[in-house]
């Protein structure tokens, strides 16, 4: 391992600290999420767009959704893929030996499917009830986003490795590997003077 590589991954490791504290505080402390509003006004303008464009009778109010003599949908901070982007670059900031510059280059593909994977979650919740049922459209809805989300963040991750990092990862723990056994070997070598 070169000099200065445990330096590099304890950097790595604090701004993984740092993004979760950050995360931690960001959902925790705030009682009126008004710092994610333009978020969730965005993530509301574009569903609503979306669904106005296949036809389907939505007016937008605000960050709600309103359909009218059915419900209203309340486009709330979950819904941004807020929790998935920073879970997604929590776990890939933990990946040590690779380096940022690769890790950007994920976020940079990666963070606008998960927006998207959102807006279309969001937007079969209507055609879903119209189908099902309020009751069983939101129970998938809950459903979905409870496990759903969770898996297809962890499948992302997966490719985030195989597409952009698994050379990276595997260089840097075959590296860390030689230097430990050349630590080793002059280690035994001192001790046989």
């Amino acid at each position: 391992m070169k000099k200065g590589a445990y330096n590099k991954s304890f950097m790595n490791a604090s701004v993984f600290v740092v993004i979760a504290c950050t995360y931690l505080l960001l959902i925790n402390s705030f009682s009126d999420y008004s710092h994610i509003k333009p978020m969730q006004q965005f993530m509301a303008w574009t569903v609503y767009s979306l669904q106005h464009l296949f036809g389907i009778n939505v007016i937008l109010q605000g960050t709600s959704l309103v359909y009218p003599n059915v419900f209203k949908l309340n486009v709330t901070l979950l819904c941004t893929g807020i929790n998935e982007l920073l879970m997604f670059s929590m776990i890939t900031l933990g990946f040590i030996g690779v380096s940022l510059k690769t890790k950007l280059k994920g976020y940079t593909v990666f963070f606008p499917i998960i927006i998207a994977e959102n807006v279309i979650r969001i937007s079969l919740i209507f055609p879903l009830a119209s189908w099902l049922g309020t009751d069983k459209a939101l129970t998938f809805h809950d459903f979905s986003f409870k496990y759903g989300q969770m898996f297809f963040v962890i499948l992302l991750v997966f490719l985030w490795f195989k597409y952009f990092a698994r050379e990276e990862f595997i260089h840097g723990v075959q590296s860390y590997r030689l230097s430990r056994r050349l630590k080793l070997r002059k280690l035994r070598q001192k001790r046989k003077r």
